[in-house]
């Protein structure tokens, strides 16, 4: 028997005869064997392309032409061996005399590329014949599409919420497609916005498939509130595309539009019914608040905004305003961590707009404004952060001065302990006493500490001459605390460097040195 990966390998075959008749072309070469002169025929027939997806089945047929000789199959050049196992995933399906088929039942990406068959002599194995047969082009649709924010994946229908005049930027992703995804395009309420999009491919080599995304950014006003972003995916294998979207929660600071009956111009007459109303447009939806400039209405509005005056009289002339008022409160803070930025927002309605403050209560409660931005935001959080914090804003009508407040706002910093020598270098006299400082911060306090001086290990408390652990004592900032080494008799021969390391539980700090 002849070794059909050798065989085809081997370069050294001798051209006799070209043919050419329509689509198919046949070469008959000679192969030396051992003396042997061996006629090859070679089909250079144009293979069929057929396209399959992942876990599908197909049958590829090829033809015998010489009695007694048998099929042997190649993939993209490579000698295949049908599997034998009691339940193979390709298996021989014999239709007829001289019609061989091989059953694929569960197609992979591995079946992909160019099946070409062999015919085999039955008595000493040569080769008459080889024939492209099928051009076998293996596909799967994307696993999954969705929405992705900030680097979040968004459920289903989400809901995104944004602050008016803020640029946002959403990706559609469509992933593990073969071949990829070439489409995604972009509609905000019923306008393409394709054209403010980028889209990208990437090869994931580890499961030989794709992943496309495009990313859009555009600038959300009011008049976004509550439209659909929508996201459409297009891939051959579906018929139409897959449609993801978001809805859009714009938060906007209101606006006001006031009205008069009898209009504005139209004299007051006193006995005349005149009503006053407030129209107010903002998100989350805020409720009018009349005041009165010379002191407290002598009627209530009504729910909807109106001051309705039945019979008015000169008691009620003056200068009517709307109030201050803040119409969202910051969320319920979360625990953050040392070095990550923090942001706490603030919105109040009025007219007109009022300023925002913020202020912080520090050690004795003494209270410290620390900004005037509508937004309070720590571009990188410390352990001495860890404050209560409110929203003020105020207006001044007439001669009053009016404020809104927020509750107050407690941020907690938790994380690994911070250590920072006090005295990182320090330059001491032989024969004197010196002290090593170290502050350092953690959020659970650290349970245990350690003093490492060459081959010794002191924790807080301890004692061994020269050297004096001090106990720890609290700092003024919130979860820092103070450590001291002391020398009570400093040599020349003493060691150059002294580690300090804090431990919380389940973790071990790197040690900090002087």
């Amino acid at each position: 028997m002849i070794d059909i990966q050798d065989e085809w390998n081997n370069n050294y075959f001798k051209l006799l005869y070209l043919h050419l008749t329509g689509v198919v072309s046949s070469y008959y070469c000679e192969k030396q064997l051992e003396g042997a002169i061996l006629p090859v025929i070679i089909e250079m027939i144009k293979p069929i392309e057929e396209t399959v997806k992942i876990g599908g089945s197909l049958n590829i047929s090829c033809t015998l032409e010489s009695p007694g000789s048998s099929i042997q199959w190649l993939r993209n050049d490579k000698l295949l061996f049908v599997n034998s196992s009691s339940a193979p995933r390709r298996y021989w399906n014999i239709v007829t005399d001289n019609e061989v088929l091989i059953t694929i039942s569960d197609v992979t990406k591995k079946d992909n590329g160019l099946w070409e068959c062999i015919e085999v002599g039955g008595k000493d194995g040569t080769i008459i014949r080889k024939t492209k047969v099928l051009k076998l082009i293996v596909t799967k649709p994307p696993d999954e599409t969705f929405l992705e924010m900030k680097g979040k994946k968004l459920p289903a229908h989400a809901t995104i919420s944004i602050e008016e005049l803020t640029m946002v930027s959403v990706k559609c992703m469509a992933r593990y497609a073969v071949p990829p995804v070439q489409q995604i395009y972009w509609t905000l309420d019923t306008n393409n916005i394709s054209s403010r999009s980028e889209f990208l491919v990437e090869f994931l080599p580890k499961n030989d498939t794709y992943i496309s995304w495009s990313v859009v950014t555009f600038n959300v006003t009011r008049i976004l509130h509550k439209k659909q972003l929508v996201c459409y995916v297009h891939h051959h294998l579906w018929p139409q595309a897959v449609v993801v979207s978001a809805s859009l929660n714009v938060s906007y600071v209101p606006s006001f539009s006031i009205s008069r009956v009898p209009p504005f111009g139209f004299p007051v007459v006193e006995g005349m019914s005149v009503f006053l109303k407030c129209d107010v447009d903002s998100n989350p939806p805020g409720v009018p608040k009349w005041l009165k400039d010379d002191g407290p209405l002598q009627l209530l509005p009504s729910l909807d905004g109106i001051l309705n005056f039945t019979s008015i009289n000169r008691h009620h002339s003056g200068w009517y305003k709307y109030d201050s008022e803040i119409v969202q409160h910051p969320a319920v803070v979360p625990d953050t961590h040392p070095s990550d930025p923090f942001r706490l927002q603030c919105k109040a309605g009025g007219k007109p707009l009022p300023p925002h403050c913020w202020t912080r209560i520090r050690e004795n409660n003494q209270v410290e404004g620390v900004s005037i931005e509508q937004d309070l935001l720590l571009n990188t959080v410390l352990y001495s952060d860890t404050r209560e914090y409110k929203c003020i804003t105020s207006n001044i009508i007439g001669r009053r001065l009016y404020t809104s407040e927020t509750k107050d706002l407690s941020i907690k910093v938790k994380g690994r302990p911070k250590i920072d020598p006090i005295n990182r270098t320090l330059n001491a006299i032989a024969g004197r006493s010196a002290k090593l400082f170290f502050r350092f911060c953690g959020n659970p306090r650290p349970h245990r500490a350690h003093w490492i001086v060459h081959h010794l290990a002191l924790s807080p408390g301890d004692r061994s001459l020269p050297y004096i652990a001090h106990n720890i004592t609290e700092s003024e900032t919130p979860h820092c605390y103070l450590c001291t080494l002391e020398i009570t008799e400093v040599s020349q021969k003493m060691v150059e460097k002294f580690y300090f390391l804090p431990k919380i539980l389940k973790e071990l700090m790197t040690p900090s040195f002087y």
